[in-house]
């Protein structure tokens, strides 16, 4: 069957038909496996700035022809659901840094006028407030 499918893929180029070939191709091919992309082991998504590098590669390989366009697609996407998490994560650590920096500070905070310029300094009434 294979080769008369290979005939008539052959005949249809010769008489002019490319969208009727590549139809044929893509029933008579097997249907891609993107089951899994195996990446290298060197590969970390510790940080986002891992994971803006491995976006990189996947582009390189894309563009080499190691991976298809629809599995990169694929990564990409779960790349960015993953710098979001990580982006999350990461403002949870700076906001408890604030918090921490806010239960340590004692008292309102002063301005030392003798060192602003006159025309910066606040007006009594604004410091107060």
């Amino acid at each position: 069957m294979l080769g008369r499918a290979a005939e008539i893929i052959s005949d249809e180029l010769e008489d002019g038909n490319p969208t009727i070939a590549q139809w044929l191709i893509d029933r008579v091919r097997p249907p891609g496996r993107s089951d899994y992309v195996q990446l290298t082991e060197d590969i970390s998504l510790d940080t986002i700035e891992d994971i803006v590098v491995t976006s990189e590669r996947i582009a390189m390989a894309v563009s080499q022809g190691e991976i298809s366009l629809q599995d990169s697609k694929w990564l990409q996407e779960a790349l960015g659901r993953h710098v979001q998490l990580k982006s999350i994560e990461e403002l949870s650590v700076f906001r408890a840094q604030v918090e921490k920096l806010q239960r340590t500070r004692s008292g309102p905070l002063t301005v030392n006028n003798s060192l602003v310029p006159k025309w910066g300094r606040l007006r009594e009434t604004d410091q107060q407030n």
